[in-house]
């Protein structure tokens, strides 16, 4: 028998519509969910974090808890909705992705 190893998926819009659909859907299947969006209408079984993915320091939280937990994504599921605007090009991608690359690595990304 194979042992499926547990799965750490940071998912970013996941206060609701798609994004807490995609969380419901990996919690449901056993993977470890960490939910970020702006807002979270209501408690969830998985971390979440109300935080901004297009500023770097609204996101320092969740970066605190990946280190204290020494948790290492295995995936990030970008599905918050971002405009690009002039404070942030390219929109909150950018800053989710880059500054999740350190506990990437740590996985041997």
């Amino acid at each position: 028998m194979r042992i499926q190893p547990i799965l750490n998926v940071l998912v970013t819009g996941a206060g609701n519509g798609i994004g807490k659909s995609v969380c419901e859907y990996y919690y449901s299947k056993g993977i470890n969910v960490i939910g970020i969006d702006i807002i979270f209408n209501e408690e969830a079984p998985y971390p979440t974090f109300v935080a901004d993915i297009t500023n770097k320091e609204s996101l320092q939280i969740v970066s605190d808890y990946l280190n204290k937990n020494k948790i290492i994504l295995d995936a990030i599921v970008n599905i918050a909705g971002v405009l690009s605007s002039s404070d942030c090009p390219g929109g909150g991608s950018i800053t989710i992705f880059t500054g999740s690359i350190p506990v990437l690595k740590r996985g041997g990304l």
